[in-house]
């Protein structure tokens, strides 16, 4: 159940297996403990390849003589808590084999009973390999894990390529595909509990001193005590040490009506010109702003794509939950 990294980091499928033995090797120095720490290391580095269910199964087989060929619903009437690998490599590798997706796949070996820790552990990581983990899931468990493994889970994604450094991506605007990924929900159902989802990722963010794009509209040339305002491209980003005179920009809806608004990352803010100076600031300072402003109805969120709008009803119901059960004392 720990062996799943194996199966990322090596270019051949003979070095995985080799390493596989040697990370069982300290704890499990049997035959039948070693032969599954390399099936399960074997079917990830597989799957990660772009091999099908049906080669993976085959290799398994013909490799390691484990019985594929049963159902899960001719396991589960008997099967119970088992130690051994022998009785739980082979239903964590079936229950992949008979998922659709990723949760589906986890659902599965729960579903057998006994050891289910385990069989989650092996099934998840091979079916990770095969599906990917959706959004809303990583998010979620990367609310759940502490700052320590954060940073070591962020670490192995650098070192196998699937997580840009920070030199070559923005840290703070990293974790708000959630953010997208919860509106994204709204417009496949708009209700009660996708709604709930979208507070949750906003709290998860502010938690995490997530920040979003804000446009500001620049208000006179005279206005700034060391900045060049003739320097200023289109995208820049400002830091707020900088003794700026701007204002932010805001959308109008109707006559009355304006919102303050931002975008949740670079993708969304290039499918429109909406101003010169864009400023990253925390997620949690511009509700905040918004909430307490006079001029505006409150705030939109990607206001040029799948938008949402959240009124100062909404903000404040958002700062309440974040400042009662998400904010550290």
């Amino acid at each position: 159940m720990r062996v799943s990294a194996v199966g990322w980091l090596y270019p051949t499928l003979e070095r995985t297996r080799e390493v596989a033995t040697y990370t069982a090797e300290v704890t499990h120095n049997h035959p039948e403990g070693i032969k599954g720490a390399e099936a399960t290391a074997s079917c990830i580095f597989m799957a990660r390849n772009g091999a099908g269910k049906d080669a993976i199964k085959e290799y398994v087989e013909k490799e390691f003589g484990y019985n594929l060929n049963r159902t899960l619903d001719e396991i589960r009437p008997t099967y119970h808590h088992v130690e051994s690998c022998q009785q739980t490599v082979p239903e964590a590798i079936m229950a992949f084999l008979e998922s659709e997706d990723f949760e589906d796949a986890v659902r599965n070996a729960v579903s057998l009973g006994g050891d289910t820790d385990t069989l989650a552990a092996i099934t998840g990581s091979i079916a990770e390999a095969y599906y990917d983990i959706p959004a809303i899931l990583r998010a979620e468990c990367r609310n759940r894990v502490s700052e320590d493994i954060l940073n070591v889970m962020e670490l192995f994604d650098e070192t196998v390529g699937r997580r840009k450094r920070a030199s070559e991506d923005n840290e703070d605007l990293a974790g708000n595909v959630a953010i997208e990924t919860a509106i994204d929900q709204l417009y496949v159902k708009d209700d009660e509990n996708n709604f709930l989802f979208l507070i949750t990722m906003f709290c998860s963010r502010m938690k995490s001193k997530g920040h979003v794009l804000v446009p500001f509209v620049i208000v006179g040339e005279d206005m700034f005590s060391d900045l060049d305002i003739y320097s200023l491209k289109e995208g820049d980003t400002l830091s707020l040490d900088h003794d700026v005179r701007m204002h932010m920009d805001t959308v109008t809806e109707g006559k009355d009506e304006e919102w303050f608004y931002f975008f949740t990352g670079e993708e969304e803010l290039r499918r429109q010109q909406s101003s010169n100076v864009i400023m990253s600031i925390p997620i949690f300072d511009i509700m905040q702003i918004a909430y307490e402003s006079e001029k505006v109805q409150g705030l939109v969120v990607n206001p040029f794509g799948k938008f949402v709008r959240l009124n100062k009803e909404l903000l404040g119901f958002i700062l309440k939950e974040y400042e009662e059960k998400w904010k550290e004392d």
